[in-house]
């Protein structure tokens, strides 16, 4: 689906910068992996400054909390099928930003996001349309390391072939 979005937005020539914003079904692929498999699994500390009824109980103020993003993207109720792993579930929809928190949320979200968001989608959009790459290891168990979650043994990317591209 990749391949052919980048074929229909190009032309099949060049990827230009104005194509970024029409790459909808690589946005929602970058979007459903954060949700999938969030890099920081855990947000920051934060500490209550009034009491708080959380899930039938009552926290009071200077309680320190953590918000467990790997958990919320699990939720059913908020992401059917939760461990399933589906793209359209972000085509058309804006995220809500406290139930998408990959680079965490509120105030204290990462300053980084909109940068980091556009540098994945432009990288893959790149090597998507130069190459066609296979996962040797799809179902690779994901193991905590610190604050990280990553592959175990880290993700294996094969390169299957080259694509030649018009230069117009």
């Amino acid at each position: 689906k990749i391949e052919a979005e980048l074929e229909s937005v190009s032309g099949g020539g060049p990827l230009l910068t104005e194509h970024m914003a029409k790459l909808e079904y690589l946005q929602a692929v970058i979007d459903e992996t954060h949700r999938a498999r969030p890099i920081m699994p855990i947000g920051g500390a934060r500490k209550l400054t009034a009491p708080l009824e959380l899930g039938g109980y009552v926290l009071p103020a200077s309680t320190t909390v953590v918000n467990c993003m790997y958990l919320v993207h699990r939720r059913p109720d908020v992401y059917p099928d939760p461990e399933k792993f589906l793209p359209e579930r972000f085509i058309g929809k804006r995220s809500d930003p406290y139930q998408w928190t990959p680079f965490g949320g509120g105030i204290r979200r990462c300053l980084g996001m909109s940068f980091a968001l556009f540098e994945m989608k432009l990288v893959l959009a790149t090597v998507f349309s130069q190459t066609r790459l296979r996962i040797e290891n799809p179902h690779a168990p994901v193991k905590r390391r610190g604050f990280f979650m990553v592959p175990e043994g880290g993700p294996r990317v094969v390169m299957v072939e080259r694509r030649q591209r018009r230069s117009d």
